[in-house]
């Protein structure tokens, strides 16, 4: 049978990952172009499907990082400073970028409210907005490996189970905005990604491909379900099937043959 090789050494370069994410970037443009339906609620009907689809790109995006930090560990630091130097970058550029076109965070200087959700949540300007996802990984990934040193792995994956669950709870009430943060998303996505990378997983791209459909067809029976219960609360960033299906679509893509690695026949 062909059995899927996780154990990818730092040297090899994996083309299916670079596509896999260079179609999630494309998804993040969809949801950021606001291509809801231009106030048609009949086009809405079609798009805020697409919309839910696009939703996976963000635990992708964690899920790769997770991967690839777990191959990393003796050199998490030093990757870490290197990210929190783009960061900065990124946020001072985002900031000067608003500034020139907005008057967002001429409000904010009179009100501090924003500060302890931005430290806690990373979603609140004004450096957080749309580069939350960085924020995010600098908080997750040292989380991630202090438990993972200090208390091992199977504690590490019981922390990000129950992070995941209360985000799922929580995603279907008034305080549903709280989920899109390093807390609730970051860590269980991260730990998905090592789990892949540590564990032996084996089975057939065709089972893999069906696994990706089976995750994105639960996705939109979701969104349809939310619309006929009227769940005026549930979050838009997560769903239910969104880590599935995008841990189903990293595997099928790592292990599609486009000249990088590939599976190894045994």
């Amino acid at each position: 049978m062909e059995r899927c090789n996780l154990k990818q050494t730092s040297g090899q370069r994996n083309d299916g990952i670079a596509i896999l994410k260079a179609i999630a970037a494309f998804m993040v443009v969809w949801i950021h172009l606001g291509v809801h339906g231009a106030g048609n609620p009949a086009v809405y009907a079609v798009t805020k499907y697409a919309d839910a689809l696009c939703r996976m790109a963000v635990p992708v995006f964690f899920i790769i990082t997770g991967y690839f930090f777990s191959g990393y560990m003796d050199r998490t630091w030093p990757k870490l400073k290197k990210l929190l130097t783009l960061t900065i970058t990124a946020s001072v550029l985002y900031v000067i970028l608003d500034l020139w076109t907005g008057d967002e965070y001429r409000n904010l200087i009179s009100e501090t409210k924003w500060i302890p959700h931005f430290l806690i949540y990373n979603i609140f300007p004004p450096f957080a907005g749309h580069l939350w996802y960085m924020y995010a990984v600098l908080y997750a990934i040292p989380v991630v490996v202090v438990i993972r040193r200090f208390a091992g792995l199977k504690a590490l994956y019981a922390v990000a189970l129950v992070l995941y669950i209360c985000g799922l709870c929580l995603n279907y009430t008034e305080y549903s905005y709280m989920v899109r943060s390093w807390l609730f998303m970051g860590i269980p996505n991260v730990v998905i990604g090592i789990i892949l990378r540590e564990s032996s997983f084996e089975a057939k791209p065709s089972k893999l491909m069906w696994m990706c459909i089976m995750g994105q067809a639960l996705v939109l029976a979701e969104v349809y379900m939310r619309g006929r219960l009227g769940l005026v609360f549930a979050g838009r960033d997560v769903y239910v099937a969104s880590s599935f299906a995008a841990a189903a679509s990293f595997l099928w893509m790592f292990n599609r043959n486009f000249g990088g690695v590939k599976c190894v026949n045994v």
